[in-house]
């Protein structure tokens, strides 16, 4: 009975023209057992080649053909920075992805971490840029007929001498002053620092013959007449010319009137020694005095600073500080030298409750501003030389002002030192005979500086430099007539 059923299921879902297919005897495709499957169709091996609109789009690119017929892609740019990967050593894979890849790791051909961290690789890239400034300073040297030279000694971190150069170019009417270098010296001898500026120049190509000006410090290493550097380049060149640093001159004024006078380099390290560092390395300390100008006055705090030496005539900022804040000063240290008992404070405490002290601090405040104001107008980078002999003139005649007559700032400090007080704070050592000391310290320090002044520039240098003015100055030029 199950198989006449299955018969007609069989039937059911048979489709006609099987039924035909099995009524005319061809058998089903289940039914044959011994019948193979065909193989699929073979694919043609795609040939890879070289496209020549790659190199456009890849300037780096580079195909070179190795071994006969094959080509195999090169990277310049890896080359050059002496990487080594599958193209530089020729890569056969010709697909665009393989290329688009390439430019995606390295786009600029750097380190993975992109950053040059070995000294090696910093002294590389110091020397390609050397190299490239050399090359166009050379440029200008071609253009330029006479050269001047600025010199000085100076040491770096590890405390080796060094000489930076720099030239003074004329290039088409116009100045132009180009950083050379900073060489190593092995001593700060006169021969030394001559040899050594010779042999760079031999290495720039330039003769010595197109050396007609020399630039230097004050020192007598350098401007000693027999001996000297500049001294020197003259028997090499006897048209060339020495020049002490106008700006420099001015800084040494003060700095030899400075030396001259005891009360002023006591009042320098208690300023800068002491007091400075007192209040730089404590921030507790600086917010208490902040807090005390904002009480006394409206005025914000003016911040302490320190006098260097190195920086001319920093010391005009330093009085300043200590002028705006002597009152918040002297309270806060006070506070800390009786509450605290901070010996240190009641050292300092003891320096600037003095009335010399105070009257100096004012009296800077005076005769600072003249000296600052000259060395400005010495460190323009032109600077006419029909100035300078006014302004010298102009200064000396302040300071001799100042020298027989309190200053406006000092006179400040007089109108309000009352009954031993000033700004409501006590001032010690002022009495009489220490009152007139201080006069004569202050007099005494302003004639120095006249001095120095009068010596750094004295009046054969200012007729030359008269001269000069007249023969470069293009305005002292006789004006032609219309006509003629």
């Amino acid at each position: 009975m199950a198989r006449p059923r299955q018969t007609s299921l069989k039937s059911f879902f048979q489709r006609p023209d099987a039924k035909e297919d099995t009524e005319s005897g061809t058998p089903e495709a289940s039914d044959v057992q011994s019948q193979t499957a065909l193989p699929p169709p073979e694919k043609k091996p795609k040939c890879r080649a070289y496209r020549s609109e790659w190199s456009d789009k890849f300037p780096w690119l580079r195909c070179e053909v190795v071994d006969g017929n094959e080509k195999n892609m090169f990277c310049s740019r890896c080359e050059k920075a002496g990487r080594r990967n599958g193209f530089t050593r020729g890569s056969n894979n010709l697909r665009m992805s393989a290329l688009i890849e390439q430019a995606l790791e390295a786009p600029d051909f750097v380190t993975t971490d992109g950053k040059y961290c070995h000294s090696d690789s910093v002294d590389d890239m110091e020397k390609a840029l050397e190299h490239i400034v050399v090359e166009q300073i050379r440029e200008k040297l071609k253009n330029s007929d006479f050269i001047g030279i600025i010199i000085d000694e100076t040491v770096n971190i590890t405390v080796n001498k060094k000489l930076i150069i720099y030239l003074k170019l004329e290039i088409k009417g116009k100045v132009e002053t180009c950083f050379l270098g900073n060489y190593d010296v092995d001593s700060g001898t006169a021969r030394c620092i001559y040899d050594c500026v010779v042999a760079v120049l031999r290495e720039m190509d330039i003769a010595l013959s197109r050396v007609i000006g020399l630039g230097s410090d004050g020192a007598s290493v350098m401007m000693g007449r027999h001996g000297g550097v500049g001294a020197l380049f003259k028997q090499a060149n006897p048209f060339s010319i020495q020049v002490h640093c106008v700006a420099h001159r001015a800084a040494l004024a003060a700095l030899d009137a400075e030396k001259a006078v005891e009360n002023i380099r006591a009042y320098k390290n208690t300023i800068s020694s002491v007091l400075y560092s007192f209040y730089r390395h404590s921030a507790t300390r600086t917010a208490r005095l902040r807090q005390l100008t904002a009480a006394l006055s409206d005025e914000d705090m003016v911040s302490l600073k320190q006098p260097c030496a190195v920086r001319w005539l920093s010391l005009h900022r330093a009085v300043e500080a200590m002028k705006h804040n002597w009152a918040a000063v002297a309270m806060e240290i006070n506070e800390e030298a009786v509450c605290g008992g901070n010996t240190q404070a009641q050292g300092l405490l003891g320096q600037i409750q003095t009335y010399s002290f105070i009257a100096l601090t004012h009296a800077m405040a005076d005769l600072l501003p003249v000296m600052t104001k000259l060395n400005l107008v010495f460190q323009k980078d032109n600077v006419n030389l029909s100035s300078i002999r006014p302004i010298v003139q102009a200064s000396v005649a302040a300071f001799t002002h100042l020298r027989d007559v309190p200053g406006p700032e000092e006179e400040t400090f007089q109108a309000g030192y009352k009954d031993g007080t000033y700004k409501d704070v006590k001032v010690t050592n002022s009495s009489d005979p220490l009152i007139q000391a201080f006069k004569k310290a202050r007099e005494r320090y302003v004639q120095h500086l006249i001095d120095a002044l009068l010596d750094r520039f004295p009046e054969d240098c200012m007729d030359l430099l008269h001269c000069l003015d007249a023969l470069l100055n293009p305005s002292r030029y006789p004006q032609t007539h219309s006509g003629k």
